[in-house]
């Protein structure tokens, strides 16, 4: 008898600790562990207000994949400039805080992919029982991916793969099938894979809610911030210097019901290095002229081009006669800064309607980042309701990652008599080094845009004084105030290498600034 209850109490306490261990591998979850790293480090100009600074990609592995049963945990990403300088990515946005033009994407969809949260068809909301809060903006109504491998001690667990691919939906999460999710006990929608992000802050952008299922150990799952602009100007950069900016990434749970931990490694990733853009200088002319005459040439029809438009071209010298007095130049220091609006190129001297630049990570080189010209199906942009909150992501005025002007550069004239009349060309070449032998190229060109003091404004043409093609145009500056300015838009095309303008000028002032 001794024998057989010192043989039971040997099976019960057998299979306590297998019930114990049991426990223990169910309730085992690898670590999430995530990586931030800069998908690109550009060159940006020091004294922009408004630079594009570099993606920043956060890659993540490990954690446990949610199966189709169970509700995602959410997130909050967020990042902050360092050195302290503000954000200016353009508010598209007020209602329940300043929605941004920044972008945040999940697992690098393409174009015809790009699910936002917001649209149709991945509405803000969150399902029945989930214990998620409603929150504006936030759209965690994820489940997992479910029809995984079995988990230790029964149950379906998710693989991490597909997660956020809208093109994987299937009927309704009620019919066990791939991830399409049912809203408010409705009809099911698409999966999100874009977020948009609103200001925390003048240096700082937040991505709330965002809904994570771990990617586990045979794969990684990415998430790219992108269409986060800076005030480089604030950097008070030295001339010829080069200062690095951060972007510091962080996650939280501030007001998130069903938090995950999402550590980063490396979280502050340099997303630009801001240099001294450009050089100016004066080229092909005298400094020094007198006051009170006119400094033309005489024209071939025996006219001065102070008193008469000339039928000369400011750039070119006919019969030994040379309109032009002299050449503003400004020379590229590196050879991104300048820029068209988008990749749409012109085909006169008319601004071209955008086009869109939505495939992520590709270098366009523009001043315009990730757009979208129209609605993606019902996948974007925001719909009616969100629209009136958090902005149209898709006008071309004012939408999300669209500039409203290729690079400008600025001549200011001051000291200047009133009443004095000076003429510029309306439109400047771009020259490089050629690509074979010596010399340079034409490699677009520039067109004068009728701006305020500093260069902004929406694309205007300059009036001229004459009508010939748009290689001759002149414009005609008058001073009334004491100061004058000329602006010159980039217009066409890119090339790799160090660029330079030339706008031709007639006629200057006792002093001038080239800006």
């Amino acid at each position: 008898m001794l024998d057989f209850r010192k043989l039971f109490l040997t099976v019960v306490a057998l299979a306590l600790f297998a019930s114990m261990a049991m426990a223990q591998v169910v309730a085992f979850e690898p670590p999430l562990s995530c990586t931030a790293q800069a998908a690109g480090t550009p060159s940006i100009r020091d004294n922009g207000v408004t630079e594009m600074v570099g993606d920043v990609l956060i890659i993540c592995s490990g954690g446990r994949p949610r199966p189709m049963d169970e509700v995602l945990p959410q997130v909050n990403i967020q990042v902050f400039t360092s050195p302290v300088i503000n954000i200016t990515s353009r508010i598209t946005g007020t209602t329940g805080g300043n929605w941004s033009e920044a972008l945040l994407f999940i697992d690098e969809p393409q174009p015809v992919q790009q699910t936002l949260c917001g649209s149709d068809a991945y509405p803000e909301g969150v399902g029945v029982g989930s214990g998620q809060l409603a929150t504006v903006g936030v759209c965690g109504n994820h489940v997992g991916t479910g029809f995984g491998i079995v988990g230790p001690g029964g149950g379906f667990y998710g693989t991490g793969i597909g997660a956020y691919d809208p093109a994987t939906m299937a009927p309704a999460v009620d019919a066990l099938a791939y991830p399409r999710v049912a809203l408010n006990g409705s009809s099911p929608t698409y999966r999100g894979n874009a977020y948009q992000g609103r200001y925390s802050g003048n240096n700082s952008l937040i991505w709330q809610g965002i809904p994570i299922d771990p990617p586990g150990t045979n794969t990684t799952r990415v998430f790219r911030i992108t269409n986060v602009r800076v005030n480089a100007s604030q950097l008070n950069n030295p001339r010829g210097n080069q200062s690095s900016v951060l972007l510091i990434v962080s996650t939280n749970a501030s007001g998130v019901t069903n938090p995950i931990a999402m550590p980063i490694t490396n979280p502050s990733p340099t997303v630009a290095i801001a240099q001294t853009p450009m050089d100016f200088s004066i080229d092909g002319g005298v400094d020094t002229f007198l006051q009170c005459e006119s400094q033309n040439y005489v024209n071939s029809s025996g006219s001065r081009f102070a008193t008469s438009p000339s039928d000369q071209d400011l750039t070119t010298a006919s019969g030994g006669i040379q309109n032009s007095q002299f050449n503003l130049r400004y020379d590229e220091r590196f050879p991104t800064v300048f820029r068209r609006r988008s990749t749409a190129v012109p085909t006169g001297d008319d601004s071209p309607q955008v086009i869109t630049n939505d495939q992520l990570g590709l270098p366009y080189q523009t001043e315009t980042g990730h757009y979208k010209v129209t609605a993606n199906s019902n996948r974007w942009p925001l719909r009616a309701s969100s629209a009136a909150q958090r902005g149209t992501l898709t006008n071309e005025f004012s939408g999300a990652g669209i500039a409203t002007h290729g690079t400008r550069v600025i001549a200011r004239f001051a000291n200047l008599p009133q009443g004095a009349r000076f003429f510029a060309i309306a439109t400047a070449n771009l020259r490089a080094t050629a690509a074979i032998g010596t010399g340079t190229e034409i490699t677009g060109w520039a067109r004068a845009v009728v701006t305020d003091a500093n260069g902004s404004a929406p694309f205007a043409k300059s009036n001229v004084v004459q009508t010939c093609d748009a290689t001759c145009a002149n414009i005609n500056l008058t001073s009334s105030t004491w100061v004058s300015a000329a602006a010159w838009q980039r217009h066409r095309r890119d090339r790799s290498g160090r660029q330079c303008r030339h706008p031709g000028l007639g006629n200057p002032p006792d002093g001038y600034d080239g800006l």
